[in-house]
């Protein structure tokens, strides 16, 4: 689940940006459901970005130890 804010800005020359963000630029919040396979119960609410940053240090991990 995240909670974004999409922001799109128009330039005199015609083209388009578009910005997400939380609560003003730079921000971010999401969260990760845990639920068991079993019976669909929920087990956790993590903080998205606590699992960006293990996923990105994991993979960096595994690629320095078969480097």
């Amino acid at each position: 689940m995240k909670s974004d804010v999409v922001t799109r800005l128009r330039y005199e020359t015609g083209s388009v940006t578009e910005d997400k963000y939380c609560v003003e630029p730079g921000t971010y919040c999401g969260l990760t459901f845990l639920l068991s396979t079993g019976n669909s119960e929920p087990l956790a609410i993590v903080n998205a970005g606590y699992i960006q940053h293990m996923r990105v240090s994991g993979g960096a991990g595994i690629g320095v130890k078969h480097l």
